[in-house]
């Protein structure tokens, strides 16, 4: 099983130059393999992920074309983004294409940083979702229906954000209510992998023509999972926002604190009737 590294191409942006000069730099100290993103891209077969046991990805700017990339055919187990980090860790942020020594004082100043970073080993986040399957309870008001999970491990935020907590992962994603307020979804924004959150933080972001919707985590801990295939298939959230619509997978950590703020699903259900009511 071998190490790997995913980075942007760093052809037309200063963080995307050092995002890729920060990724030959690890490569050099991990003894990790370079992917090409063009080739991943356009040739899928070339790289299995059954052959890495850690994959890196290295984004420059919030475009993520790195991780948009790796999504479909890896699993990426410590990402960074690198306008993150010199922003988080105030370094200088480079306004234009520099000479390739500017570039490596940058890199040399973000080593440290990136070691901070905890990793998601492969399979310490793998549930079993198939074997807790869903049922719903319809509410109706006039001439709007909404699909309400049931099952006593999925909690709500008056956000209308849910949770589904299988051991000491949450599964979370929007409402019913938010896909039907957006009407058709046409992009998804996607998490940090790696990121750590606390209960109410922003996990990515879905956008329609109506309006963006920014995902409210309904609890605390390490995005460890998003689901990738919204990347090309946004409008599964309108297909269904519990199931394949799902947003992201978050490895808990203190989810008896952060259910005392959450409500389950029939407190939800009288919350959502009385919002409805108030908007004819």
């Amino acid at each position: 099983m071998k190490k790997a590294i995913l980075s942007c191409n760093g052809s037309d942006k200063p963080v995307g130059k050092i995002a890729r000069n920060l990724a030959l730099k690890l490569s050099q100290l991990e003894s990790s393999e370079i992917i090409c993103p063009v080739l991943c891209s356009q040739y899928p077969n070339r790289y299995h992920k059954e052959d890495y046991e850690e994959v890196v990805v290295i984004d420059g700017c919030p475009a993520k074309c790195a991780t948009k990339i790796a999504t479909n055919q890896l699993v990426i187990t410590k990402r960074f983004l690198i306008s993150e980090l010199l922003k988080e860790n105030k370094l200088q942020h480079p306004i234009s294409i520099q000479p390739e020594e500017a570039d490596f004082s940058i890199v040399e100043s973000l080593l440290p940083f990136l070691e901070k970073t905890e990793n998601l080993k492969k399979g310490e986040f793998e549930t079993d979702w198939a074997s807790m399957p869903l049922t719903y309870q319809i509410l109706k008001q006039d001439k709007y229906q909404f699909r309400i999970p049931e099952q006593q491990e999925i909690y709500f935020t008056e956000n209308d954000t849910w949770c589904f907590i299988n051991k000491n992962i949450a599964r979370i994603g929007v409402t019913d209510y938010v896909q039907q307020s957006l009407s058709d979804i046409l992009f998804f924004n996607t998490p940090e992998i790696g990121k750590k959150i606390s209960q109410f933080d922003e996990v990515g972001s879905i956008e329609s023509a109506k309006a963006v919707f920014e995902v409210i985590s309904p609890v605390s801990g390490t995005v460890v999972r998003y689901n990738g295939d919204l990347v090309d298939h946004p409008e599964w959230i309108n297909e269904n926002p519990y199931e394949k619509g799902w947003i992201a997978e978050i490895q808990l950590t203190d989810f008896e604190e952060d259910r005392m703020l959450l409500i389950n699903s029939e407190e939800y259900y009288q919350f959502l009737q009385k919002k409805v009511m108030q908007h004819e």
